[in-house]
């Protein structure tokens, strides 16, 4: 009976005392070196086992490295710097209690040589970082950077090859070349409405070629404008274009660089006709120009003579041309005659010459030689070769 009292009296009061040892087991279990001997010691990232604090680790004291102190998945600890206290106003059991010591490098314990250093890192903690190459030499190395040096290197290549072959062409038919053509503009001048062009409005040193007619066909004068890479427009009236070998030699041409523009059927004086016939000549020849070469009708007009009067103007305008182009000086096969005596070349000179030869020339001299002389011209006074529909 009196033990049974016992009992039920110690049942009746141990609410109280059981939870409070509760606790106290637990801020046991959680204190620094609650861990059991069985548990094997966490390995170092050099593969040598880290030092347990308590009996089974046979070392204890300060500056033993405690079991969390070596757990992987453990947060990042706070690393105190040189001579500064150890806060350890977080240490409860809300967030775990920490190691009141830690392990040095130098084997020492905490506060030996006037404060303790900041603790590096360990092996295992030490992730060594991808080397970084400095972004220019990354830009500089990576594939599309090699590529578009590449591309740069042949397109400097190439360009010194033609550089070469223009010149050692020029020296084999007796020529000292002329400056290399400029880019050409990348807005034109706006020409419309069949409007007059005696020059063209540029301040480049640039000429050009124009050739009318297109009677007389010399296989000489294709192999040079070939082999110089000469531009030219060829304003072509169709009864002498049709001539043997006939358009082809101008398709030829155009294969070349060449271009082929508007000069009539028949080759008239306009001004003599009406407007009606002046029509048919112009759109007569726009029709066979597009058959014979194919492509888009021509842009460009010169009327016969240079002549025309105001219902030229709206023929060519309803023909659907954009610009009436004069000249203002004449290419023959030993000089070149230049409106105003005395001139000389200009930026936007348009230079005037026809598909003549010999007999037609009366002085033996032929297209070759008529092409030469605007060349030398052209050397003497550095100015290029221009392709005529590049500017207008």
């Amino acid at each position: 009976m009196r033990v049974m009292r016992q009992k039920v009296n110690m049942t009746g009061r141990t609410t109280r005392p059981v939870l409070a040892f509760s606790a106290l087991a637990l801020l046991a279990a959680l204190a620094p070196g609650a861990g059991t001997a069985d548990e094997p010691p966490p390995a170092s990232a050099a593969g040598d086992p880290v030092q347990a604090d308590g009996p089974a680790a046979g070392r204890a004291g300060p500056g033993a490295a405690t079991a969390t102190d070596a757990g992987t998945a453990r947060p990042r600890e706070h690393r105190a710097a040189p001579g500064e206290r150890e806060d350890t106003s977080q240490q409860d059991g809300r967030t775990g209690a920490r190691p009141a010591t830690r392990h040095r490098d130098d084997g020492r314990p905490p506060g030996h040589g006037g404060g303790e250093p900041a603790a590096r890192p360990r092996a295992a903690d030490r992730v060594a970082a991808p080397a970084r190459r400095p972004l220019a030499l990354s830009v500089a190395v990576g594939p599309a950077a090699r590529a578009r040096a590449l591309t740069t290197a042949d397109t400097l290549a190439a360009h010194a090859a033609r550089i070469q072959r223009r010149v050692a062409a020029y020296h084999r038919w007796g020529l000292q070349p002329p400056p290399p053509r400029p880019a050409p503009p990348v807005v034109k001048p706006r020409v419309r409405g069949a409007t007059v062009v005696r020059r063209v409005p540029t301040d480049d040193r640039v000429v050009f070629l124009t050739i009318d007619d297109g009677a007389r066909k010399s296989p000489e004068f294709l192999r040079m404008v070939d082999d110089l890479d000469i531009p030219v427009t060829s304003f072509l009236a169709d009864d002498e274009a049709v001539l043997r070998p006939g358009y082809g030699y101008f398709r030829r041409l155009e294969v070349l660089g060449g271009t082929v523009q508007n000069h009539t059927l028949t080759h008239p004086y306009l001004p003599a006709l009406s407007y009606r016939e002046q029509r048919r000549e112009i759109c007569g020849q726009q029709d066979r120009i597009q058959e014979e070469m194919g492509g888009p009708q021509p842009r460009l007009f010169r009327p016969p003579y240079g002549a025309y009067d105001r219902d030229t103007l709206r023929a060519a305008r309803a023909c659907g041309l954009d610009a009436v182009v004069l000249w203002g000086m004449e290419a023959w096969a030993d000089r070149i005659d230049f409106q105003e005596p005395g001139a000389d070349l200009y930026p936007g000179a348009v230079i005037l010459t026809h598909y003549r030869g010999p007999a037609s020339w009366g002085d033996g001299g032929t297209m070759a030689d008529m092409l030469r002389g605007v060349l030398e011209a052209a050397a003497e006074q550095g100015y290029a070769v221009g392709r005529l529909e590049d500017y207008l």
